[in-house]
């Protein structure tokens, strides 16, 4: 699809604030502008958001007025071309693919009655991100204003969206942005006990595990959504490649730490102690609702 043709699709979907984003009751100051190190990100935050600098890795999360927003920068091998091979099995009809202003990007929507998210990942000739925005619905001002400031080398990527949000403070550059006390105390926690697990029930019906994806809250549901802050990487006793990979339900509770977990594929296997044993090391931030830590389960994969 045309880069015009990628435009009118947002256009459409965000039309009722595509002319101004005023009125959003929100003060200058409860916005920043952040900046790739080389200049090729630009884009607007909530002053107030949980930052994550780990292992090369940045991460910015923010929730404000019923939307909950990230962006996302990571190291990978040719940016442009892993934004090519990125697939979403039976996302095709939400999914457009086009270049931009030197850039790769890949933008997925999906609407359904009681919610709305737009995902962006974007390759430079040198930087990879992902961005995303998600809300009750399309129109959410604090959504249209962060999807409205999105730049890539100095051009707006969603021209239609014009935003009326001044940001005065000076840029904060993504790779020099410091993890919040809360991020901190979540690498630094304890957790002890031992490693709960079992194998898959015979019956997909089957809630008798904590670890139980039956009926979860809804996306909007969430004052604040899951944040993985660290998730280690497992190898087998051998250290050498078998192409078997296993698949985990796991159990994050409200308290930081891991709780059990639902062995989905991979059997009984030395793979599947090594998944097990790493997958008891992530570290995360609870989901909150209401501002409240809630247990949520997280399928983890690792291939070996």
């Amino acid at each position: 699809m045309k880069t015009g043709s990628r435009v009118r699709v947002v256009a459409v979907i965000l039309a009722t604030l595509s002319g101004s984003v005023l009125g959003l009751g929100q003060t200058e100051s409860q916005w920043e502008a952040i900046v790739g190190s080389k200049g090729d990100l630009n884009i607007n935050f909530p002053s107030n958001s949980i930052i994550i600098n780990e292992d090369n890795e940045y991460q910015i999360h923010a929730y404000l007025d019923g939307a909950s927003l990230q962006v996302s920068k990571r190291e990978v091998g040719n940016p442009k071309e892993y934004v090519k091979r990125i697939n979403f099995p039976g996302s095709k009809n939400k999914s457009t693919l086009f270049e931009f202003n030197g850039f790769q990007v890949l933008q997925l929507i999906y609407e359904f009655e009681k919610y709305y998210s737009t995902n962006l990942y974007i390759g430079s000739s040198k930087n990879y991100y992902e961005i995303s925005a998600f809300a009750k619905t399309s129109d959410n001002k604090t959504l249209v204003t962060f999807l409205s400031s999105i730049k890539l080398s100095g051009k707006t990527l969603f021209a239609d969206l014009n935003s009326s949000l001044k940001v005065t403070t000076s840029p904060r550059i993504l790779e020099k942005l410091q993890s919040n006390p809360i991020v901190k105390a979540a690498l630094a926690k304890k957790c002890t006990g031992n490693i709960k697990y079992r194998y898959q029930p015979p019956s997909p019906d089957d809630k008798t595990s904590p670890a139980s994806d039956q009926n979860p809250p809804a996306v909007n549901e969430y004052s604040r959504r899951l944040i993985i802050l660290r998730k280690v990487k497992a190898f087998n006793s051998r250290g050498s490649f078998t192409g078997k990979t296993v698949r985990l339900r796991v159990l994050l509770q409200a308290d930081g730490c891991v709780g059990e977990m639902v062995v989905v594929s991979g059997g009984k296997s030395d793979e599947t102690m090594a998944a097990i044993r790493a997958a008891s090391q992530i570290k995360f931030l609870p989901a909150e609702i209401n501002g409240r830590p809630v247990d949520s389960v997280r399928t983890v994969e690792y291939a070996f």
